[in-house]
Protein backbone atom coordinates (compact mmCIF):
# COMPACT_ATOMS: atom_id res chain seq x y z
CA UNK A 1 0.00 0.00 0.00
CA UNK A 2 1.04 3.55 -0.56
CA UNK A 3 2.21 5.55 2.45
CA UNK A 4 -0.59 8.14 1.92
CA UNK A 5 -3.30 5.43 1.96
CA UNK A 6 -1.90 3.93 5.18
CA UNK A 7 -1.91 7.34 6.86
CA UNK A 8 -5.53 7.97 5.82
CA UNK A 9 -6.59 4.52 7.11
CA UNK A 10 -4.77 5.10 10.41
CA UNK A 11 -6.45 8.49 10.91
CA UNK A 12 -9.85 6.97 10.05
CA UNK A 13 -9.38 4.22 12.64
CA UNK A 14 -8.37 6.75 15.29
CA UNK A 15 -11.46 8.85 14.53
CA UNK A 16 -13.75 5.79 14.65
CA UNK A 17 -12.17 4.53 17.88
CA UNK A 18 -12.40 8.02 19.42
CA UNK A 19 -16.08 8.22 18.49
CA UNK A 20 -16.68 4.78 20.01
CA UNK A 21 -15.08 5.77 23.31
CA UNK A 22 -16.92 9.10 23.31
CA UNK A 23 -20.28 7.37 22.77
CA UNK A 24 -19.56 4.78 25.47
CA UNK A 25 -18.47 7.50 27.90
CA UNK A 26 -21.70 9.45 27.30
CA UNK A 27 -23.90 6.36 27.60
CA UNK A 28 -22.33 5.51 30.96
CA UNK A 29 -23.62 8.78 32.45
CA UNK A 30 -26.60 8.21 34.70
CA UNK A 31 -29.96 9.57 33.65
CA UNK A 32 -31.88 10.84 36.66
CA UNK A 33 -35.19 9.04 37.07
CA UNK A 34 -38.10 11.09 38.30
CA UNK A 35 -40.70 9.45 40.51
CA UNK A 36 -43.88 9.01 38.46
CA UNK A 37 -45.90 10.16 41.49
CA UNK A 38 -44.91 13.74 40.64
CA UNK A 39 -47.09 13.61 37.49
CA UNK A 40 -50.12 14.12 39.75
CA UNK A 41 -48.68 17.45 40.93
CA UNK A 42 -46.20 18.79 38.34
CA UNK A 43 -47.02 19.14 34.64
CA UNK A 44 -43.78 20.74 33.44
CA UNK A 45 -40.36 22.00 34.46
CA UNK A 46 -37.16 23.40 32.97
CA UNK A 47 -34.81 20.67 31.79
CA UNK A 48 -32.19 19.89 29.18
CA UNK A 49 -29.92 22.60 27.83
CA UNK A 50 -31.03 26.20 28.31
CA UNK A 51 -29.84 29.69 27.35
CA UNK A 52 -27.73 31.79 29.70
CA UNK A 53 -30.67 34.23 29.91
CA UNK A 54 -33.36 31.66 30.65
CA UNK A 55 -35.63 31.57 33.63
CA UNK A 56 -36.28 28.30 35.44
CA UNK A 57 -39.92 27.20 35.64
CA UNK A 58 -42.03 24.65 37.44
CA UNK A 59 -45.64 24.30 36.29
CA UNK A 60 -48.12 22.62 38.64
CA UNK A 61 -51.04 20.42 37.58
CA UNK A 62 -53.50 22.31 39.79
CA UNK A 63 -53.52 25.92 40.86
CA UNK A 64 -52.61 27.13 44.33
CA UNK A 65 -55.27 29.15 46.13
CA UNK A 66 -54.64 32.72 47.29
CA UNK A 67 -51.77 33.37 44.90
CA UNK A 68 -51.49 36.73 43.21
CA UNK A 69 -49.88 36.89 39.75
CA UNK A 70 -46.40 38.44 39.49
CA UNK A 71 -45.72 38.28 43.21
CA UNK A 72 -42.68 36.83 44.90
CA UNK A 73 -43.02 33.18 45.92
CA UNK A 74 -41.68 31.89 49.23
CA UNK A 75 -38.17 30.39 49.23
CA UNK A 76 -39.29 27.23 47.46
CA UNK A 77 -36.50 26.36 45.05
CA UNK A 78 -32.77 25.84 45.62
CA UNK A 79 -29.91 25.28 43.18
CA UNK A 80 -26.51 23.61 43.26
CA UNK A 81 -24.42 25.53 42.43
CA UNK A 82 -26.33 28.45 43.89
CA UNK A 83 -28.13 30.94 41.64
CA UNK A 84 -28.99 34.39 43.01
CA UNK A 85 -32.45 35.58 42.04
CA UNK A 86 -36.16 35.50 42.91
CA UNK A 87 -39.00 33.03 42.48
CA UNK A 88 -42.13 34.68 41.10
CA UNK A 89 -45.67 33.39 40.76
CA UNK A 90 -46.44 33.93 37.06
CA UNK A 91 -49.94 32.60 37.70
CA UNK A 92 -51.46 30.26 40.28
CA UNK A 93 -49.88 27.22 38.55
CA UNK A 94 -46.46 28.52 37.45
CA UNK A 95 -43.44 29.47 39.53
CA UNK A 96 -40.61 31.09 37.60
CA UNK A 97 -37.17 31.59 39.09
CA UNK A 98 -35.55 34.70 37.61
CA UNK A 99 -31.76 34.79 38.01
CA UNK A 100 -30.23 38.16 38.91
CA UNK A 101 -27.45 37.72 36.36
CA UNK A 102 -26.82 35.81 33.18
CA UNK A 103 -26.12 32.15 33.94
CA UNK A 104 -22.50 31.02 33.41
CA UNK A 105 -21.78 29.11 30.21
CA UNK A 106 -21.66 25.31 30.33
CA UNK A 107 -22.61 24.93 34.01
CA UNK A 108 -24.76 21.97 35.07
CA UNK A 109 -27.34 22.67 37.78
CA UNK A 110 -29.35 20.55 40.15
CA UNK A 111 -32.60 22.12 41.35
CA UNK A 112 -34.74 21.08 44.30
CA UNK A 113 -38.33 22.33 44.27
CA UNK A 114 -39.97 22.09 47.70
CA UNK A 115 -43.43 20.98 46.57
CA UNK A 116 -44.43 20.15 50.16
CA UNK A 117 -44.34 23.87 51.07
CA UNK A 118 -47.27 24.68 48.79
CA UNK A 119 -49.18 21.39 48.38
CA UNK A 120 -50.17 18.55 50.65
CA UNK A 121 -48.25 15.61 49.20
CA UNK A 122 -46.94 12.23 50.43
CA UNK A 123 -43.57 12.33 52.22
CA UNK A 124 -41.79 10.73 49.23
CA UNK A 125 -42.92 13.65 47.02
CA UNK A 126 -42.04 16.57 49.30
CA UNK A 127 -39.03 17.61 47.19
CA UNK A 128 -38.90 17.50 43.40
CA UNK A 129 -35.33 17.11 42.14
CA UNK A 130 -34.42 18.03 38.52
CA UNK A 131 -31.39 19.01 36.42
CA UNK A 132 -30.56 21.35 33.56
CA UNK A 133 -27.46 22.76 31.90
CA UNK A 134 -26.55 26.12 30.37
CA UNK A 135 -25.41 26.13 26.72
CA UNK A 136 -21.63 26.06 26.43
CA UNK A 137 -20.73 29.30 24.68
CA UNK A 138 -18.83 29.12 21.44
CA UNK A 139 -18.57 31.32 18.39
CA UNK A 140 -17.56 31.31 14.75
CA UNK A 141 -16.39 34.31 12.79
CA UNK A 142 -17.05 34.67 9.09
CA UNK A 143 -14.79 37.16 7.28
CA UNK A 144 -16.26 38.47 4.03
CA UNK A 145 -13.37 40.69 3.04
CA UNK A 146 -11.49 43.90 3.57
CA UNK A 147 -11.99 47.20 1.77
CA UNK A 148 -10.94 50.81 2.21
CA UNK A 149 -13.27 53.32 3.84
CA UNK A 150 -12.37 55.77 1.11
CA UNK A 151 -10.88 54.61 -2.21
CA UNK A 152 -8.68 57.72 -2.36
CA UNK A 153 -7.08 57.07 1.04
CA UNK A 154 -6.12 53.43 1.43
CA UNK A 155 -4.62 53.91 4.90
CA UNK A 156 -7.92 53.14 6.71
CA UNK A 157 -9.40 49.73 5.95
CA UNK A 158 -12.70 48.12 6.92
CA UNK A 159 -13.00 44.41 7.71
CA UNK A 160 -16.43 42.98 6.83
CA UNK A 161 -17.88 39.84 8.33
CA UNK A 162 -20.03 38.44 11.08
CA UNK A 163 -19.79 36.51 14.32
CA UNK A 164 -22.29 33.81 15.27
CA UNK A 165 -22.55 32.68 18.89
CA UNK A 166 -24.07 29.52 20.36
CA UNK A 167 -25.85 31.56 23.04
CA UNK A 168 -26.53 35.19 23.85
CA UNK A 169 -23.39 37.32 24.15
CA UNK A 170 -23.37 40.98 25.20
CA UNK A 171 -21.76 43.47 22.79
CA UNK A 172 -18.87 43.93 25.24
CA UNK A 173 -18.14 40.18 25.08
CA UNK A 174 -18.11 40.28 21.28
CA UNK A 175 -15.68 43.23 21.36
CA UNK A 176 -13.31 41.15 23.51
CA UNK A 177 -13.42 38.37 20.91
CA UNK A 178 -12.54 40.85 18.16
Amino acid sequence: MKKKTIIILAISLIVIAGGYFFINKKSSQKVKKIDSGFTNYISGFTSGIISNQSTIRVVLMDGVLNVENNTEAPKIIAFKPNIAGKAIWVNNRTIEFRPEDKLPSGVKYNAVFNLGKIKTVPNSLQKFDFDFQVIKQSYISLVKGIQPYDKKYLKNQQLNGSIKTADYAAPEEIEKIL
